[in-house]
């Protein structure tokens, strides 16, 4: 275990090199620090999901080391189902997974108690899976009953659902794997060539994987045969890859954002090579897939096209922004500030911010729209959610995962 911590420091050190501009800014020590452990808590999340033999993460070990006081916060992610009546939390510190009724604020089902988890919604909202420890389990949304457990020798730290629901998607370490749903057992298992990659990522239908590495190198593979599809030879570090719904093009952040042909593996258009901008927060696509946001180092959020590469908006705001979300309409988008704990949600027909969400907290975890583009659910670091109106920017619940049941509303 001390190896492995070990071997994560350094290599998160190193990652901070690269995350904006640590050493490129007049900081004191502390300020280096808390930019430090800050980019240290994403990369561990991001990249090195190890996971030691004793129910706790290294994600837990580096959350509980770095906690001041209350040992009882926990770091929580959330998202909706896609009917917008269910959030389901996951704490990736050892806390529960919880179900909760959006309408009333109150925990429907207890999923899992006191474990590091990551838990998403299938397509349809009707069945959850949730990963922890050498398992991941699918619940019955509505009744909470336990359907399914794929079970893995390994330590699963990720699982999500393919497009149709037919397959779980896993990431264990350096391996990812599908797993028939009907049945809980396991199709095949997928292993890029390098050691220690960066990003790995499906494509919506499952069908396929790209892992990423910090050489700047990115590999596709089929992923029921586990056949190598297409390399593609980046000079870029690997930090984000995106697949377009038609498997046609990939999306990469890393120092720049760059778009690659699939088929050919050749490198199609660069969105962001700009001086300014030291490494590339996020990338994501609005709903339709006609357009991609770039959150940068230098605190711009730059939406092109994605069929031409075109810039159609240019955003600027003081903070960096290290998460983006459209909403269905593609009107609004959902960052999270550097600030701790404000996200912010900006009006794309005006390119002003609607709204600053404050969180009360020191990090926002994730964040996601509701269907239907009226809600809006951030997962904070201190053991709650927040559900927030999106046309009036109120706070609607606080979904407390320490106090079974209870909410406390605006």
């Amino acid at each position: 275990m001390q190896k492995m911590l070990t071997k994560i420091s350094i290599l998160t050190f190193s990652l901070c090199l690269f995350h904006g501009e640590i050493f490129s800014r007049d900081t004191s020590l502390l300020e280096l620090h808390k930019e430090y452990f800050r980019t240290v808590n994403k990369a561990i999340r991001r990249a090195f999901h190890q996971i030691s033999p004793h129910k706790k993460t290294l994600e837990s070990t580096y959350a509980r080391s770095t906690k001041i006081s209350n040992t009882e916060e926990w770091r929580l992610e959330a998202e909706f189902n896609r009917k917008g009546d269910v959030v389901v939390t996951s704490c990736i510190d050892g806390g529960p997974t919880l179900l909760w009724d959006v309408k009333t604020g109150k925990i429907l089902f207890s999923l899992l108690e006191d474990a590091p988890a990551e838990a998403h919604f299938n397509h349809d909202g009707t069945q959850v899976v949730v990963a922890s420890g050498g398992a991941a389990k699918i619940f019955d949304v509505y009744t909470g009953k336990l359907i399914q457990i794929l079970q893995d020798e390994h330590h699963i730290y990720s699982a999500s659902f393919n497009q149709k629901g037919t397959l779980v998607l896993t990431l264990q370490g350096e391996t990812a794997a599908a797993w028939d749903v009907a049945t809980g057992s396991k199709i095949s298992t997928v292993s890029g060539t390098g050691d220690d990659p960066y990003v790995v990522r499906f494509n919506p239908e499952g069908t396929q994987v790209v892992f990423g590495y910090c050489d700047g190198v990115a590999e596709l593979y089929d992923v029921t045969t586990g056949t190598l599809i297409q390399t593609f030879n980046g000079k870029d570090w690997a930090t984000f890859a995106l697949l377009n719904q038609a498997g046609t093009l990939l999306f990469i952040g890393g120092y720049q954002a760059t778009v690659w042909d699939v088929k050919t593996g050749n490198k199609v258009r660069v969105l962001v090579d700009d001086p300014k901008v030291k490494f590339i927060d996020s990338i994501n696509f609005n709903h339709d897939e006609t357009q991609i946001a770039v959150t940068c180092s230098d605190s711009s959020i730059r939406i092109f096209d994605v069929a031409t590469g075109k810039l159609i908006t240019f955003l600027y705001d003081n903070d960096r922004s290290l998460f983006v979300e459209f909403n269905k309409m593609g009107n609004q988008l959902l960052v999270e500030h550097d600030s701790p704990g404000v996200g912010v949600l900006w009006n794309l027909s005006s390119g002003s911010i609607a709204h600053l969400l404050d969180c009360q907290c020191d990090e926002i975890l994730s964040g996601h729209f509701n269907r239907e583009g009226t809600l809006l659910v951030l997962g904070c670091n201190n053991s709650t959610a927040k559900i927030f109106d999106v046309t009036s920017g109120e706070l609607v619940y606080t979904l407390n995962a320490n106090v079974a049941g209870r909410t406390t509303s605006k």
